[in-house]
């Protein structure tokens, strides 16, 4: 095996070096000059720049030029291709056209040799590798100084290199640039640390450690301590970074090798590649510690995306300048922008059915050492370019797919749309102003305002051509009109490829004609006619019969119509004799089945009409029933409505040319008086059973001899009378007359029963037996006499609804009765009357009971409301306050109250008869509502149970002093302390007076539940105790101040004398003295 030997290992290649390749394993002959076994060369520092300048600047411009002998052209053809991977592109064109791959892979590995950062080695004198040499070289300050700032250097380096990694950033907004830039950054990142760590590695970095380490451990290698502490840490961060960067490096170099087709194939080949390339992104997200990262993923499926954008250029502008675009073939513009609409569709499906996949394996039995989803990336970023690119290319379709759709329409001649082309072409030329304008560019401007100019223009144009050929053959118009529109074709096309176009349209409308017969989807007229056959769409205002031959003629005409046109056409007999493509054969197919959908039709029609004269020809017999049936208590005509049917047949059949039987032809003789008669017996009917419809109770008791003889009456009808009959007049004249009478006495009875009866009940049921006015406040006592007398009004109210609905119920059973008597039939019993006079007595019971319960729950609601009903004085009655009156007498009212809503009770009596209708004795209803009621009466009789109202009365409670104190005690206690003053006492005094102001200032009312306490009572006596303490203190202190002034005039009189006295001797000299002195003491000034 060949191997590749150094003499020496190189720490830096500063010169030329040369190099010996063994090609066989042969002894190398030393003697000779030339061996063939021997390979030797020499290589600059700079072999990979000679190498790549010699491509770039001699062999491919040499080839270029070179006619290359007897080489053929197409191996010609093939060199050059291979060599121009190796050209630069030109900056002008650089986007737009094919770059050099393979010369910027050489330039790049060029570049990464050197990496982003160099660690400088010193120089250092010759160091033994022992611990002994570092000893001795750690006494010497320059080489510490130099190892030491070397470190230092080597520090901040690495320190700074590793934290510039801003690849956990997202990618700005506006960034194009692919995932080369991504490799080349992992890749030169590797080499950046792997040069650093080999750099660290040599001899010279270990005697740099070596010395360091041994200066650490003298007095003096504080720094030094603190510098290597903080390359442990920055070494083990190093080794992380180098780690991280050949993890990521390796997984982006084996994807930066599937990417290759990216920037070279065309967008066929580059959707079938997109599942490997998601199904690396997919490893790289799973395997990848390091990389595998949301943010990073994101930018990188990011620049795949700009890469793949920019391939989609390249592939649309061919490689050339932005204004060439309109000088390719609109064709193959259209083919590559729907390549780039399917590239960008299917790099969307495969990112979310790899995502769908990991979310599967993520639930898997491994789910702990699976990541998550792609749905944890930035897909707006990921997909936003390629989205708006997207947009822009739909937007360039449609103006290239106009532009080819309209050249083959100006290649054709079409008559009408000249005009409309040109000013078609106009606008596509103002689509290339200014020349190198990048119709791809989304943030182009000026494009979107071309473009909605040239739609506003092209929906002209493609309204003008539809309407003339493109509606005629694919609209969904009728076939007879899409025929006359081809007629007017084939009279205005003279031109014989057009002529053969029509021929072809003719052939697809007769095809479209035989779908419409059969098809295998079911909406052709063959499945039409077997599906509705049985049971056919009938037209509005049509009978059944009518209406189905009807639908079939229809049907017939709309297959018949196209045939007929088809065979009168000139192109009619070449549809048949068409070969290409089975023409011919399915044309004779569509006529065997319209022949056969022809004849079942007809079939159908008659089916239908012998049918129906089978049918009719019994319909006289009908009329031979009586008039009318009973079922249950109601009458029903006794009409075969089956005649009525025939006759509408009968009218629609003529219209249509058919012959009627002559059963029919009779009986629409009498198709006048049947439908008098029918019409008439139909009222009557109905009238007989709306006046035999009444509720059943008590009252309907009362007409059942009434009811009996108007049956009676009706009887003719449902027995001896058929419609044929000649008395059919009479009896109906005698049913209505009998009917009149029988609802002029029941609309009678019903009114009296809703004026007098009902509506007093209902009012009854709203009568309150209580007066309450909202947001009122009463005195107990006068609520209680207030509500006594208004007791009273209601009570007699009450006693006149009830003699006023009794009188009512007498009036309903003497109307009955009478009329019975006049029509000498049976009158109602006793039984039956006393049943109503039961039935309407207890309704009026339960208004009374309603009424009552309605008022005593309205009276609760007030009392629980927090609107107060009754005023309640507060008192000061020592030792406590008050209220009058008590809450038991506030208690004792209400119960007053609701005995006051039970009065009209004691005075309303039943009314004397038992449900069975028996008399007995009548008794008052008292006790009955106070059954009732008792649940009320009994919340009404704990309405006032309810905290002490002491709660409320804090402020008041505070001033417990004035009643409970002893005002002479309080005088003692205050002139019992020293030094009081005349200020004291004014101090004192005014304080009682502040105090009734605050007593004045005291709320006059107070909310306590149903109970509005008024405390001017209260505050009144507060301020009499007050008044009481102030008058207390004033004479108290009248008396103390009294006495003292006595003791002053007399000390005065005392000095007076004193100073007035006539100085004779010592002692009167004494004595003025003695009052001088006294009056210094006690501070008066003349």
């Amino acid at each position: 095996m060949a191997s590749l030997v150094l003499t020496k290992q190189p720490e830096n290649i500063t010169g030329k070096f040369l190099y010996f390749l063994r090609v066989s394993d042969k002894p190398i002959k030393v003697n000779t000059r030339l061996a063939d076994d021997l390979i030797c060369g020499e290589l600059s520092p700079q072999a990979l720049g000679v190498f790549q300048a010699s491509l770039e600047y001699i062999y491919h411009p040499l080839i270029t030029r070179l006619g290359l002998g007897k080489c053929s052209e197409e191996k010609r053809k093939a060199l050059l291709e291979q060599t121009e991977k190796f050209e630069n592109a030109k900056p002008e064109a650089r986007g737009l056209r094919l770059g050099n791959r393979f010369q910027e892979d050489l330039k790049e590995t060029i570049s990464n040799l050197k990496g982003d950062i160099s660690l400088h080695l010193p120089s250092l004198p010759p160091i033994d590798p022992t611990p002994k040499g570092y000893q001795t070289a750690a006494r010497d300050k320059a080489i510490v100084r130099t190892c030491f700032s070397t470190l230092l250097s080597w520090s901040g380096k690495l320190t700074k290199y590793i934290a510039d990694d801003k690849s956990s950033d997202l990618l700005k907004p506006g960034t194009t640039t692919g995932p080369e830039v991504e490799i080349r950054f992992w890749t030169r990142r590797q080499l950046t640390f792997v040069n650093a760590t080999e750099a660290i590695s040599k001899p010279v970095s270990r005697a740099v450690f070596g010395v360091l380490q041994e200066h650490a451990m003298s007095e003096e290698g504080l720094d030094t301590r603190k510098l290597l502490s903080a390359w442990k840490d920055l070494n083990m961060s190093l080794t992380h970074a180098l780690n991280e960067a050949k993890d990521s490096a390796r997984f982006l170099v084996k994807l930066g090798k599937t990417m290759k087709p990216c920037y070279v194939s065309d967008l066929k080949t580059i959707k079938d590649l997109l599942p490997v390339i998601i199904n690396n992104m997919k490893m790289i997200y799973i395997l990848s510690r390091h990389y595998g990262q949301p943010i990073r993923m994101t930018n990188l499926f990011a620049r795949i995306t700009n890469q793949l954008v920019t391939r989609c250029r390249e592939v649309i502008y061919s490689g050339k300048l932005c204004s060439n675009i309109w000088n390719r073939n609109a064709s193959d513009v259209v083919r590559n922008l729907n390549e780039a609409i399917e590239l960008r569709n299917e790099y969307v499906k495969q990112f979310h059915l790899t995502s769908r996949e990991l979310s599967k394996e993520a639930k898997g039995e491994r789910a702990k050492n699976f990541k998550r989803s792609f749905s944890s990336f930035n897909l707006k970023r990921i997909f936003n370019h390629f989205d708006d690119f997207v947009q822009r290319a739909e937007k360039l379709l449609d103006v290239f797919s106009a532009i080819e759709q309209y050249k083959l329409f100006e290649d054709n001649n079409v008559d009408g749309v000249e005009e409309i082309i040109k000013d078609f072409k106009q606008r596509i030329r103002d689509f290339d102003v200014g020349g190198n304008n990048d119709l791809l560019q989304y943030k182009n401007t000026s494009f979107e305002r071309s473009y909605v100019e040239f739609n506003m223009m092209n929906s002209r144009v493609e309204t003008a051509v539809q309407e003339l050929i493109s509606k005629s053959i694919n609209s969904r118009a009728p076939i007879m009109k899409k025929i006359n529109v081809m007629a007017r074709f084939d009279r205005v096309i003279r031109q014989e490829s057009l002529r053969r176009d029509l021929e072809d349209k003719y052939m697809t409308l007769f095809q479209i004609y035989g779908r419409m017969l059969a098809n295998k989807t079911g909406n052709d007229i063959k499945t039409l006619f077997t599906k509705h056959s049985t049971n056919p769409p009938i037209a509005r205002n049509m009978t059944k019969v009518a209406g189905s031959i009807h639908w079939s003629r229809q049907l017939l005409r709309t297959i018949t119509d196209p045939m007929m046109a088809f065979k009168n056409s000139p192109h009619g007999l070449k549809i048949f004799a068409r070969r290409e493509g089975g023409g011919g054969r399915e044309a004779k197919r569509t006529v065997r089945v319209f022949n056969d959908l022809a004849e079942s039709l007809i079939k159908f029609e008659i089916y239908y009409y012998e049918d129906w004269k089978k049918e009719v020809t019994e319909a006289k017999k009908k009329l031979w029933t009586p008039l009318i049936t009973s079922a249950k208590d109601r009458l029903i005509v006794n009409f075969d409505t089956r005649i009525i049917r025939h006759m509408k047949e009968t009218r629609h059949l003529r219209s249509m040319g058919f012959d009627v039987p002559q059963s029919m032809k009779t009986v629409m003789l009498l198709k006048n008086q049947l439908q008098h008669y029918i019409v008439n017996t139909t009222k009557v009917v109905n009238r007989y059973n709306q006046a035999v419809d009444m509720p059943n109770n008590p009252i309907r008791e009362l007409f059942s001899a009434h009811i009996r003889n108007l049956k009676a009456v009706f009887a003719a009808g449902k027995s001896r009378l058929r419609w044929t009959s000649m008395s059919i007049d009479s009896f109906l004249t005698k049913a209505s007359k009998a009917l009149d009478d029988f609802m002029h006495l029941k609309e009678v009875v019903y009114n009296i029963v809703e004026n007098r009866i009902v509506k007093n009940i209902e009012f009854v049921e709203t009568v309150l037996l209580v007066k309450l006015v909202a947001n009122q406040t009463y005195r107990v006592g006068e609520f209680v006499n207030e509500q006594r007398k208004y007791t009273e009004q209601c009570c007699e109210v009450l006693l006149e609804k009830n003699v006023e609905i009794e009188r009512g119920v007498e009036d309903v059973t003497k109307k009955i009765a009478l009329d019975a008597k006049l029509r000498r039939i049976p009158k109602p019993s006793k039984l039956d009357m006393n049943r109503v006079r039961y039935f309407f007595g207890q309704r009026f019971y339960n208004a009374i009971v309603k009424c009552l319960k309605t008022s005593m729950n309205f009276f609760l609601e007030r009392l629980k409301s927090k609107q107060p009903l009754f005023q309640v004085d507060l008192k000061l009655q020592v030792p406590r306050i008050v209220l009058s009156p008590t809450v038991e007498n506030v208690q004792d009212g209400v119960n007053d109250v609701r005995d006051c809503m039970l009065k009209p009770g004691a005075k309303l009596l039943d009314w004397g008869v038992t449900e069975d209708g028996k008399v007995c004795q009548r008794e008052t209803l008292y006790d009955r509502l106070r059954f009732e009621v008792a649940n009320l009466m009994a919340q009404m009789e704990r309405s006032m149970q309810m905290n002490p109202p002491e709660e409320n009365l804090t402020p008041f409670l505070s001033l417990d002093w004035l009643w409970e104190g002893n005002p002479e005690a309080e005088y003692e206690e205050f002139v019992k302390h020293d030094n009081v003053i005349i200020d004291d006492y004014v101090y004192k005094l005014r304080s009682f007076v502040a105090q009734e102001e605050v007593i004045k200032s005291y709320v006059d009312q107070i909310h306590h539940g149903p109970l509005m306490l008024l405390t001017g009572q209260l505050k009144a006596d507060l301020i009499t105790k007050v008044v009481e303490w102030k008058t207390s203190f004033s004479k108290k202190l009248y008396k103390e101040a009294s006495l003292e002034l006595e003791e002053l005039k007399m000390e005065l009189k005392d000095l007076e004398e004193g100073l007035d006295r006539e100085i004779k001797d010592i002692l009167s000299l004494n004595s003025v003295m003695n009052a001088q002195t006294r009056i210094r003491a006690a501070g008066i000034v003349a």
